[in-house]
């Protein structure tokens, strides 16, 4: 079974806060969104920052999220190639994209040749948008 975990920016530090998620709507029907984690502690997260993990490991043994700049590279010949993704999750599966857009391979998938050990986590494209 995988694990299933969130991780999303505090509207207070801008940190990265990871755990589970919670979404809850106040009186005036704002929608909250919040990260809890194991120790019971809550932020209150940016709801545009709020990815899930994959399920999946890069290179470098770092979590993969939803929302995630990746660099693959592959061997071509004797050359190495490169290529800038962002993970994105669509119709129940997380795909790699193309950065400024393209096709999507699914991520991990055994019909592709995007595998984990090829994928290096770079950034993520909440960095520099926020709210």
């Amino acid at each position: 079974m995988r694990e299933i975990k969130f991780k999303g920016k505090d509207i207070d530090s801008n940190k990265w806060r990871y755990g589970s998620i919670v979404k809850t709507r106040e009186t005036d029907g704002t929608l909250l969104y919040y990260i809890v984690d194991e120790e019971n502690q809550q932020w209150n997260v940016f709801p545009k920052t709020v990815c899930q993990y994959t399920g999946m490991k890069d290179m470098k043994d770092i979590d993969i999220y939803e929302g995630d700049i990746t660099r693959r590279r592959w061997l071509r010949g004797e050359e190495f190639r490169y290529a800038e993704e962002i993970i994105h999750f669509d119709n129940g599966a997380f795909w790699c994209i193309l950065k400024g857009g393209g096709c999507g391979e699914l991520l991990g998938s055994h019909l592709t040749r995007v595998i984990p050990s090829q994928i290096e986590v770079i950034g993520t494209i909440h960095d520099t948008e926020i709210s």
